[in-house]
């Protein structure tokens, strides 16, 4: 016979507090360590420990114990369950009740055999006990028991390990499978679909689904989200993984597994990561069969454990409401990409929210990156929670979104290889300017307004204009410039004979002709020479439509006078 209890959470366990951990609750030993510990039970605020010994009572959160043995000598208890003001007991020759809290036990064998009793399930007036021989049932607080094993393959040899409830559903975890009836015990039947296990050592309802553990030590955890239709295994983070059978208890939103020799794992995310949860548990490597329970102001674990090691523990359930904090930069530049965090606690579920910007990947860690998008303002909001108790606070931080600089270069954008320029930009209070340049270079200082380049005897080079405005937010522009072979310069005579503007031109092209001639011939020309555009005029101010010709490099030559144009 395995001796097993159902660990049963009455209710909500509270969010620890970052110093807590776990302390020694055997009452200074008058728990003796060599005491191996079945099955414990809190109830108000006596909690009780079934072991091979009896009964052992503590009315003060394990800091001093009490046996309670008059009735129950020579028999192993393994689970309790507290109806009204007495007290059931299941042991390994059936159950055994008190009135008097634990000071006296009196067999109630009515309807039984003298089977083991690994777990209780109450359901209204009805009572449930998991035994050693299938499943019973009492409807009068425990003083007479009937069978409940329609259903069950040879419940006299099928061991129930673990009974619980969702919805309309009870299902029993056994040492042939999982069972479930939908009638309130009247019968049962299997549900083994896609369990590679079919002896279930633990079974439990979350909040959103079954967790099943298996009894042998290769087994691991199970999950089900369809009331055990389909089932996946959840063993990522267990050490070692699938080496142990594991206690369960479902936890507010959390799940916790205690393990066979290797401590205690929860899990805020249906299973998918297991966290070792074992800070202060002494020598957890040696402990066994690990059981757990609560009360008002501790969270209990208690193990079978090996003879010279305590063998019940507890952790405090001070606690607060989480109060998240916001870390991060409130004042931003548009479209700049930041990260943002929160104090990362065991067991805590965040969740972040935006306005005014972009969630870069997850919004479900404790820390978020976020590109902001919108202007003038934006909001980034979390809500943090206690995924074992449900209990959440948020943090709603507002953030400045600041406007980019715009720069500009304002120079020539075709000029002459090995010639000097000077290139300048608006002049905006607060920023600081740097000029960056390839193919060339800055003669004097880099960080005005204007800057001055000597180009490179190379086809081309560019310039580059970092701007950072007074809300230290940063933005850039870049101008190519073409360099002309110096055989080219031999073209261009420098003279007042003409004058041409806008230069560069898109559409229109003015040229004012101080010759005083009546007639000059005006043609355009590309680098190779050949003419483009030709004109007669006749007046000192001719306006010429260029809207045809492809944007670059051009020659104006009038007479024997040259100059550059450049078309957009």
């Amino acid at each position: 016979m395995k001796n097993v209890l159902l660990p049963i959470l009455l209710v909500l366990f509270s969010l620890l507090t970052l110093n807590a951990q776990w302390e020694h609750a055997n009452g200074g030993k008058t728990l003796p360590d060599s005491t191996a510990i079945n099955g414990l039970y809190a109830n108000g605020s006596s909690l009780y420990a079934g072991t091979a010994k009896g009964v052992y009572i503590s009315t003060n959160n394990g800091d001093s114990w009490l046996s309670k043995n008059s009735g129950l000598k020579g028999i192993d208890v393994y689970s309790f369950l507290v109806v009204d003001n007495t007290i059931l007991a299941g042991t390994s020759s059936g159950i055994y009740t008190s009135a008097d809290n634990g000071s006296s036990w009196v067999s109630k064998p009515s309807g039984m055999n003298g089977e083991s009793v690994n777990n209780f399930l109450k359901i209204g007036n009805l009572i449930f006990i998991g035994t050693s021989g299938g499943i019973f049932s009492s409807g009068d607080n425990g003083n007479n028991w009937t069978t409940a094993n329609n259903g069950i393959t040879d419940p006299g040899f099928t061991e129930i390990y673990a009974l619980a409830m969702k919805g309309s559903a009870i299902f029993a975890g056994t040492s042939a499978g999982l069972y479930v009836s939908t009638d309130n015990g009247s019968s049962w039947y299997l549900r083994n679909q896609g369990l590679d296990i079919t002896s279930i050592y633990s079974l439990i309802v979350s909040k959103k689904g079954l967790f099943i553990s298996g009894e042998n030590f290769d087994e691991g955890v199970y999950y089900s989200t369809d009331y055990g239709n389909t089932w996946v295994q959840k063993n990522s983070g267990l050490f070692p993984a699938k080496d142990a059978h594991y206690s369960l208890i479902a936890v507010g939103d959390s799940v916790l597994a205690g393990g066979n020799k290797t401590g205690v794992y929860m899990t805020a995310d249906n299973g998918d990561t297991w966290n070792p949860f074992v800070d202060g548990l002494s020598a957890w490597i040696l402990l066994n069969d690990l059981q757990f329970t609560k009360n008002d102001n501790y969270v209990f674990v208690s193990s079978k454990g090996e003879s010279g090691f305590c063998n019940v523990w507890r952790r405090s359930l001070q606690y607060s409401a989480p109060e998240p904090t916001i870390t991060g930069v409130y004042s931003v530049c548009y479209n700049n990409i930041y990260n943002y965090s929160t104090t990362q606690i065991q067991n805590y579920v965040y969740k972040w929210n935006i306005t005014g910007g972009n969630i870069i990947g997850t919004n479900i860690l404790s820390s978020v990156k976020v590109q902001w998008t919108s202007a003038n303002t934006g909001n980034l909001h979390v809500v943090v929670t206690n995924s074992l108790t449900g209990d959440s606070g948020t943090c709603s931080q507002n953030i400045t979104i600041n406007k980019l600089p715009v720069p500009v270069i304002n120079g020539k954008q075709c000029t002459i290889r090995g010639c000097s320029e000077d290139y300048t930009t608006k002049i905006t209070q607060g920023s600081i300017y740097k000029w960056c340049v390839s193919s060339g270079t800055i003669n004097g200082a880099d960080s005005l307004y204007t800057v001055n380049i000597t180009w490179a005897h190379t086809d081309s080079g560019s310039v580059k204009l970092i701007e950072t405005n007074a809300n230290a937010c940063i933005d850039s522009v870049s101008m190519t410039v073409e360099l002309l072979p110096d055989a080219v310069n031999d073209l261009i005579i420098k003279n007042n004979s003409f004058s041409i503007f806008p230069n560069p031109a898109d559409e229109n092209l003015t040229i004012e002709i101080n010759n005083n001639k009546n007639e000059n011939y005006i043609e355009i020309l590309d680098l190779l020479g050949t003419t483009v555009l030709d004109y007669y005029s006749h007046a000192q101010i001719q306006t010429i439509n260029i809207g045809t010709l492809a944007k670059g490099v051009y020659f104006i030559r009038i007479g024997d006078q040259t100059k550059m144009l450049v078309k957009e």
